[in-house]
C-alpha cells in the first residue's frame, strides 16, 4: 500500500513516515519544509499548490494527513486558515479527483471545544460539543467538517484522529506535570495513526467497520471522577489529584518544581478501542515508572 504523508518532516509526521516504512508501507511524504530522509520520497510542497499535489497523489492508496500548525509556535490568524482549512479542502479535493478514498486525519480534541467542560461529562466523549472558543479550534472543526463534506458527497472515508497536546517538552518535570491533564507522547499518537491506517487499509466490513466518517479521541488515560473536579487548585493545580492517585508521584513532582496549568479534562477512549484496539501506553503511572527505573539518580523515587 502506497501511503503520502502530510506534515511528513514535522514532529509527528516524521516519526509516522518512518514507522509506516518500518512496517513496509511505500511511503511518499510531503510537506513545505521536506529534508531528504533514507528510503523515504520526500517532496517539498505546499498543499494549496493544488498542481503539484495532484502530481504527487498519483498511485497513492491512502493519505495520512498530518500537516498542521499549532498554537505552540506564534502564528496569524490568515497562517490558520490558510494551512489548517485551504489546505485540508485541496488535499481532499485532490484525492478525490485521484481516486483516492480512505483518509487518516490528524485533528484534535480541540475540533469539540475543550473551553468550559463540566466535569459531570468525564468522561468525554466524541459526540460531545463546546464553545471554540479560538481561531485553531475552529480550523480543527473545520477539517472535521471537510471531511464530512466528503464522506457525504464522495465517499471518501476518514477516522478522524483527536490527541490532545503533544508538543515536545522541555524536561523530565513538565512531562509529568503535563500527563496530570490531558496530554500525550508522540509515542502514543504515532501507534494510534498506525493502527488507523491498518483499519482503513484493510477494508473492515460488520459492525466493527468504522462509519464512513469517525472522529476518535486518542488522549492519556486519566483516572479522575467527576467528583475529583472539587481538588483542583487555582490555575489549574493539579497537584492535589496527583496526591489522591499517586502520592508518592507528586511528593516528587512538588519538590522538582511543578508547575501548574494542564488541562484536567478526561475524555472516553472506549471507541478507540473497539475501533483501533489502540489504548495508550504511556499515561502518567507508566510514564512515572518508566523515568524510575531509567533514571534512579533523578530524585525520583524507587
Amino acid at each position: 500500500m502506497r501511503v503520502l504523508v502530510t506534515g511528513a518532516s514535522g514532529y509527528l509526521g516524521s516519526r509516522l513516515a518512518a514507522a509506516l516504512h518500518a512496517r513496509g508501507y511505500d511511503v511518499v511524504g510531503v510537506d513545505r519544509e521536506a529534508p531528504l530522509v533514507d528510503e523515504i520520497d520526500m517532496r517539498r510542497m505546499d498543499l494549496c499548490d493544488v498542481d503539484s499535489l495532484e502530481g504527487v497523489l498519483e498511485g497513492v492508496d491512502l493519505v495520512a494527513h498530518c500537516a498542521s500548525i499549532h498554537p505552540w509556535k506564534p502564528y496569524t490568524d490568515a497562517d490558520y486558515i490558510q494551512c489548517n482549512v485551504q489546505g485540508t479542502w485541496h488535499l481532499y479535493e485532490c484525492a478525490r479527483r485521484a481516486g483516492i478514498d480512505k483518509v487518516v486525519l490528524t485533528s484534535s480534541i480541540a475540533a469539540a471545544g475543550y473551553s468550559g467542560i463540566p466535569p459531570e461529562e468525564w468522561p468525554v466523549p466524541e459526540e460531545t460539543e463546546h464553545p471554540l472558543g479560538e481561531v485553531y479550534s475552529f480550523t480543527k472543526h473545520a477539517q472535521e467538517d471537510a471531511a464530512k463534506s466528503f464522506a457525504a458527497m464522495h465517499g471518501v472515508r476518514t477516522l478522524a484522529l483527536r490527541p490532545p497536546a503533544f508538543m515536545p517538552s522541555p524536561g523530565p518535570v513538565d512531562t509529568g506535570s503535563r500527563l496530570l491533564g490531558a496530554y500525550a507522547l508522540v509515542e502514543d499518537m504515532v501507534s494510534a495513526h498506525l493502527a488507523a491506517v491498518e483499519v482503513l487499509g484493510d477494508g473492515r466490513e460488520g459492525p466493527d467497520a468504522p462509519e464512513v466518517f469517525e472522529a476518535v479521541n486518542t488522549t492519556n488515560a486519566l483516572p479522575y471522577r467527576p467528583s475529583d473536579a472539587a481538588l483542583i487548585g487555582p490555575g489549574c493545580d493539579l497537584l492535589p489529584l496527583a496526591r489522591r492517585y499517586w502520592p508518592f508521584a507528586a511528593d516528587w513532582l512538588e519538590q522538582q518544581g511543578y508547575q501548574p496549568g494542564w488541562l484536567p479534562i478526561v475524555y472516553d477512549l472506549s471507541k478507540a478501542k473497539r475501533l483501533l484496539g489502540w489504548e495508550p501506553r504511556w499515561s502518567f503511572p507508566q510514564w512515572f515508572e518508566h523515568r524510575a527505573q531509567r533514571d534512579p539518580v533523578s530524585g525520583v523515587p524507587r
